[in-house]
Order: structure tokens, then C-alpha cells, then sequence
């Protein structure tokens, strides 16, 4: 950046802004009230924040009023910074240590040029409140150099102030929508908890049901060993030639309970075959409402594509990681992916595949799908944890159909 003016400022002018001579013969920094009054308030407020002030306030026990205002405040600090009084000199030995770093490295330069070359450096790195003070106390700095830095700041507060109105704007638009989405997802888990209760429920029931089962198949069989004791018995002490009418009366007796038992053991069969898929059912709930919500918008479009030969399409050649799902539905999705010029890449979630190589096929994808109606529990938590620490997008699809693909996939559109 050019050092310019925007007027001439005439030489004796110049002369009386300038440090005042005692302080250059000596070579010393400045104080912060022996800086040009009009500095004072660019010094106060790029260099020192509220907080600090009101840790400064408290130690000089500046009288401030508790109702008063941030630029009130302000305002008291820039006015007492001019006088050689404690505040002043408490703000001026807080300064001197919070930018130590800064004042030595200025300390080494003794010209006016170096001073600005510098000053330009760090303003392009960013870092203005550190130099702006060693600047403006340092014993070579001229008025041009003074004046410039100065005016620089000023406009900088200004570019700020702008900034931070459209981002204040932009907040509040961003909150708008925040609040919606938490709202649509508070309905989504409200939804899925009550699913959640309400196959609870039935699990509970079936598995009393499956209880009452057990325990009247202990008492058929508790029944049966004692009717075949009882028959033991009876051969053991009976005659030959005795009737055997009682003999058959226990095998019938016997033969009924076991058909019995045939049937209570069908029964609970059935019933276990029911419990197995409410747990399943639970399962899908507990990974819909672990998921609902996290899974990341895909790009609307090609952004700043570099490639020499984009296909104009939305996937832009990114690798499209689809982990579990029917072997049915992985052809057309394989097409599907292919068609928006993605690349498709398929694990079956540790069937066939090693479940370790999981690892490393997530590291090399930009998208991992992941249908949680056919992916084990283990397989879907294993697979989030790794797309978060890898930073991959992650999209938990609530079914393993092609059309839920496809309605995920056509968002990029």
C-alpha cells in the first residue's frame, strides 16, 4: 500500500505534531497521554476491549456511573487517556504488557520507512491492535506515519461497522430458519417416539405372553413326568392279568398333554417369530431418531468446478459409498449415481466384505449412504462414527427401496 496523504499538511505544522524532542534525544516509547490528543480515541477503542476497561476502572476506581452506556464508557476512557493521571498510566502499563510481543519487534526498527513496511505487513496478516500501539509509542514514527495508520483504522471501523450489519442480518435469517428445522424435527422425533412407545408396548406384551406359555409348558410337563411315575407304579405292582383299562387311561392322559405341549410350543414359536420382528422394529425406530435431523444437504451444483471436462452434471465426480442394502437395488442405484456423473461404490456392510476395510473405503468417498431397514444397528453407529471422523457427508436412508435413493440423489438438482 502506497503511503499517501489526502492533503498537504504544512511543514511547521508538521513540526509541532510531531514527538515532542526531549522524548526522541532520549529515544523513548511514548505514554499514552503524550500521544496527539485526537489519537486517543482510535488507541482506547482498537486496542483495549470493554472488559479490560472495566478491569481498569475497578483497579483506579474511575467513578462511572452503572447505567452507562458502551460508548459512554468509551467516551470517559479516550478523555482521561489524555491526562497524566492514574488511569492513564494504569492503561498505558496494561497495553505495554498485552503487546510486549509487538513493541519489540517495532523497538528494532530506528527509521520511519521500516516502521510503515512493517506496519503494512501485519495489516495484511491481520494483526492491527498490537502494531497500531507499538506504532503510535514508538520514538521514530513520524506524523505522515502517524496520520496514515490513523486513517486506516478509522476506515477499517467503518468497513466493520458495515460488515457487521449484514451479518447481523444474516443471523437473523439463519435463526428463522433454525428455528424451523428444529421445529420440523422436533415433530419427527415426537412421531417416532410415540412409534417407539407404542411397539414397546406390544413387545412387553408378547413377552408376557411368551412367559404365561413357558410356565403352563413347565406345569404339561410336570404333569406328564408325574402321570409316567404314577404308570410305573401301577405296572410295577399290578398283576398281569389285571384290567388294563387304567394303563391306557394314563397313556391317553399322557398322549393329550403331550399334544399339548405340540401345540403351546408352536404357539410360542409364533409368538417368538412376532417378538423378533417388534425388536426389530424398535431398532429401526431407535437409529430413526438417533439419525433424523444429521443427515447433510448434498450440493445444489457444481461450485467453482475445476475440472477440464465436467459433465455438467451435479454429482461433478464425486465417489457415492453405499454400505448395506438389497442386492437388487445396488445395480440401478450403481446406474443411477453413474448417470449424474458420480462415481458408485458399494460394501455390503460386512457380509461378504471384511468390515475393517470399511475404514478406508469411507476415507476415499465424498457421500455415504447407508438404508438402516437392512444394515445392522452395529454396521449404522460404526459407519456415522467414522463419517464423522473423517468429516464425510452421511445420509441415512429409512428404507433400502431404489426410490428412496433416487430422492436423496435428485436433491443435487
Amino acid at each position: 500500500m502506497k503511503q499517501n496523504s489526502f492533503f498537504e499538511v504544512p511543514n511547521a505544522i508538521i513540526s509541532k505534531m510531531n514527538m515532542p524532542d526531549e522524548i526522541k534525544m532520549k529515544g523513548r516509547r511514548l505514554k499514552l497521554h503524550e500521544i496527539k490528543g485526537h489519537y486517543h480515541c482510535s488507541v482506547v477503542g482498537t486496542c483495549l476491549s470493554l472488559k479490560e476497561l472495566e478491569k481498569i476502572k475497578r483497579k483506579a476506581k474511575v467513578d462511572i456511573p452503572p447505567d452507562s452506556t458502551e460508548h459512554e464508557i468509551h467516551g470517559i476512557f479516550v478523555y482521561l487517556a489524555g491526562d497524566d493521571s492514574i488511569p492513564s498510566k494504569l492503561m498505558t502499563k496494561y497495553l505495554d504488557k498485552k503487546y510486549a510481543k509487538d513493541i519489540k519487534e517495532f523497538s528494532k526498527l530506528k527509521k520511519d520507512k521500516d516502521i510503515w513496511e512493517k506496519w503494512e505487513k501485519e495489516c495484511e496478516a491481520g494483526n492491527i491492535p498490537g502494531p497500531y500501539w507499538a506504532l503510535m509509542t514508538h520514538p521514530c514514527s513520524s506524523f505522515k506515519t502517524l496520520s496514515d495508520a490513523f486513517g486506516e483504522v478509522h476506515m477499517l471501523s467503518h468497513m466493520i461497522g458495515r460488515s457487521n450489519r449484514a451479518d447481523i442480518k444474516r443471523v437473523k435469517k439463519l435463526e428463522e430458519e433454525n428455528d424451523i428445522l428444529i421445529a420440523r424435527l422436533k415433530s419427527s422425533k415426537n412421531i417416532y417416539s410415540r412409534k417407539f412407545k407404542d411397539t414397546n408396548k406390544k413387545y412387553e406384551l408378547e413377552s408376557r405372553k411368551i412367559d404365561q406359555l413357558f410356565a403352563m409348558l413347565d406345569d404339561a410337563e410336570n404333569e406328564i413326568s408325574s402321570l409316567k411315575e404314577k404308570l410305573a407304579k401301577y405296572e410295577k405292582n399290578s398283576p398281569e392279568s389285571s384290567d388294563n383299562n387304567l394303563k391306557k387311561d394314563f397313556q391317553a392322559k399322557i398322549e393329550a398333554y403331550r399334544c399339548e405341549n405340540l401345540f403351546m410350543k408352536d404357539k410360542i414359536e409364533g409368538l417368538e417369530k412376532d417378538l423378533k420382528e417388534v425388536r426389530g422394529k424398535n431398532k429401526l425406530l431407535e437409529l430413526m431418531l438417533t439419525f433424523d435431523g444429521e443427515s447433510e444437504p448434498l450440493e445444489s451444483e457444481c461450485i467453482n468446478c475445476s475440472c477440464s471436462n465436467c459433465p455438467g452434471l451435479n454429482l461433478c465426480g464425486k465417489k457415492v459409498l453405499y454400505v448395506g442394502g438389497r442386492k437388487k437395488a445396488v445395480p440401478k442405484c450403481r446406474e443411477i449415481v453413474e448417470q449424474k456423473g458420480g462415481e458408485f461404490i458399494h460394501h455390503d456392510g460386512g457380509i461378504e466384505c471384511s468390515k475393517k476395510s470399511i475404514d478406508n473405503i469411507v476415507s476415499s468417498a465424498d457421500l455415504v449412504f447407508c438404508p438402516v431397514d437392512c444394515t445392522s444397528h452395529d454396521a449404522c453407529l460404526r459407519l456415522k462414527k467414522i463419517c464423522r471422523k473423517t468429516d464425510k457427508s452421511f445420509i441415512p436412508l429409512r428404507s433400502s427401496g431404489v426410490s428412496s435413493f433416487i430422492r436423496y440423489i435428485q436433491e443435487t438438482n
